[in-house]
Parts: structure tokens; sequence; C-alpha cells
């Protein structure tokens, strides 16, 4: 779990969260069920540096990518939305 020093929000679940929550609580087993891979192939040269800072950017735009369920029994589930 997130550390309260590292945390900037405390945002309720969406819709579609609580849906999936809810889901995940009758059926623990598939919980990866919505899960989406894919494969992508790159040519050429590829910087660890450069993957690295676009990814850095992405967290930092979107913060949806920096944050995790809680589920405590005194309140409803929620996300924590972490620091950078």
């Amino acid at each position: 779990m997130t550390s309260a020093a590292s945390t900037l929000a405390v945002l309720p679940l969406s819709e579609a969260q609580r849906s999936l929550w809810f889901l995940y609580q009758m059926n623990s087993d598939h919980h990866a069920a919505h899960n989406i891979g894919f494969c992508v192939r790159l040519r050429g040269a590829l910087s660890p540096a450069v993957v690295d800072a676009a990814l850095q950017t992405l967290v930092a735009r979107h913060p949806i990518l920096r944050s995790e369920e809680h589920t405590s029994e005194l309140q409803s589930p929620c996300n924590l939305v972490c620091r950078l």
C-alpha cells in the first residue's frame, strides 16, 4: 500500500471502476480478464533513455497511471493517486 506521504489525492472510483471492483469481489479468479495485451514490432535503433523519458511524460500527464485501488472495511473503495 502507498504511504500517506506519497499520496497526492484520494478519489472515488468511477462507475466503470466500481463495476469491475464489484465483479472482482464476486469472482477474484478472473481479475485479469479485462486486460488487453498487444504486441508492437519496432524497427531501427531504440534508445532506452528516450523510451524512459516518454513513459515518464505519460505517467506525469495521466494520474490514473500512478494510482492504485484501495479498499478498507471502513470506507468505500477509492483510488489513491501517488505523487511523482
